[in-house]
């Protein structure tokens, strides 16, 4: 059985690099990690949200303007999709921010109720640097919410 399943670092070091493109499954994931760091009995038992939280990516899937200039097109590729990423966010606060740069989605990002989504805010700016470190702090959680 042991050949099948991973043990926590094997996990962890696979979580480091994951890319979540599809919306539903990449909420499901933030979701079931937030209610783990709030301590809920069975977090990955996730009860249908709806529309009413989405998805927010910080880096923007489509950036325009100068604000993400620091990022290359591979680059951008590589991290716009990554866990480390993304962040929930409610509908009325993901409409209102959009595209623009990390330093007006901030103080957003610090006001949500989802404390994985506030923790992406202080940053000072926003590179691959910074997605790397959310990324493996997701990680660790990740271990314990799947516990395998």
């Amino acid at each position: 059985m042991s050949k099948v399943i991973p043990n926590d670092s094997t996990f962890i070091s696979a979580m480091l690099g994951v890319r979540v493109p599809q919306q539903k499954l990449a909420r499901y994931y933030l979701n079931s990690l937030q209610r783990q760091k709030d301590g809920i009995q069975q977090p990955q038992y996730v009860p249908n949200l709806g529309d009413e939280i989405t998805l927010e990516h910080i880096l923007p899937e489509n950036p325009t303007g100068d604000a993400w200039k620091h990022f290359t097109v591979e680059e951008r590729q590589q991290y716009t999709n990554r866990l480390g990423n993304l962040a929930l966010l409610t509908a009325t606060a993901n409409s209102s921010i959009g595209n623009v740069g990390y330093n007006k989605k901030e103080a957003t990002l610090k006001s949500s109720d989802f404390s994985l989504t506030s923790m992406a805010a202080g940053q000072g700016k926003w590179t691959t640097t910074q997605i790397e470190n959310r990324q493996a702090e997701l990680s660790q959680l990740a271990a314990k919410t799947w516990p395998l």
